[in-house]
């Protein structure tokens, strides 16, 4: 895996790439980037139609599962350094869309190598990343049947993969989540009694009283969990730009520490 720290001279960028493998100490990727789907914003090496990309890497350190990198990016193409680290072999340790063999396939980009076309890669990345896997509870359906899958189970047959959840782990899981929501409704909760509260009445607030379900409204009738630290995370960290005599720096990050294994 690999955690990256981002330096080009014009910036330095460091991220966290996965592999138990160790990255070589200093290597240059020089392969041409191109957009392969607008639509999700999905770009992959393709050396016909692809633009100039170059990368340079420098290994930091590496801890026995990852390695942090210390990166050169030459040219600024969208999703560079985290398309040249996937085709290293080396991708980011918590990439969404860089690091996800499901949406590429067992080599995922290795070796600019995609198993599958540009139509099947946006299709495996919309069955992955879908607003219905962020639902935690669905309230039952008028025809009287339990809209009970909550959780999401892709039907990945198509892409060689099956989820192996059993329906009672899905059951705990969609429990704890639920609990989970409810308690911190209750945390976010404004005080109802206005003797006591300590809320200005002049600020605007949420006031439950107004809130309206439509009967055939399907967003209605769901319950979607708060995304967590980990949904918004992924291990790239911009450390320093330099552009003339203007320059920034930035500490590093703790999981570029040797000993992170978060």
């Amino acid at each position: 895996m690999i955690y990256i720290i981002f330096n080009i001279v014009m910036s330095k960028i460091i991220p966290k790439c996965s592999r138990r493998e160790k990255i070589r100490e200093r290597i240059i990727v020089n392969k041409p980037i191109d957009c392969a789907s607008r639509k999700i914003g999905m770009y992959w090496i393709d050396s016909d139609k692809g633009k100039e990309a170059l990368t340079e890497f420098e290994r930091i350190s590496f801890n026995g599962k990852t390695s942090v990198v210390k990166c050169f990016p030459k040219t600024g193409r969208t999703h560079q350094i985290r398309i040249h680290l996937q085709y290293l072999g080396f991708p980011i340790v918590n990439d969404p869309l860089y690091n996800h063999p499901i949406i590429w396939g067992p080599s995922n980009g290795k070796n600019g190598v995609y198993e599958f076309t540009k139509e099947e890669i946006e299709k495996n990345f919309l069955k992955i990343h879908t607003y219905e896997a962020w639902i935690i509870k669905q309230e039952v359906a008028e025809d009287g049947i339990d809209e009970k899958d909550s959780i999401e189970k892709f039907d990945l047959e198509d892409v060689g993969t099956k989820r192996k959840d059993s329906q009672d782990e899905l059951t705990e899981c969609k429990k704890q989540k639920l609990e989970t929501n409810l308690e911190q409704e209750e945390i976010d909760k404004p005080a109802v009694d206005d003797e006591k509260s300590e809320i200005d009445p002049n600020l605007p607030g949420f006031d439950v009283s107004k809130l309206t379900k439509e009967d055939d409204c399907f967003e209605c009738k769901q319950i979607y969990r708060d995304p967590v630290r980990s949904d918004m995370t992924m291990y790239l960290h911009a450390l320093s730009y330099k552009f003339d005599d203007l320059e920034f720096k930035t500490e590093y990050p703790k999981w570029a520490a040797e000993d992170f294994n978060g």
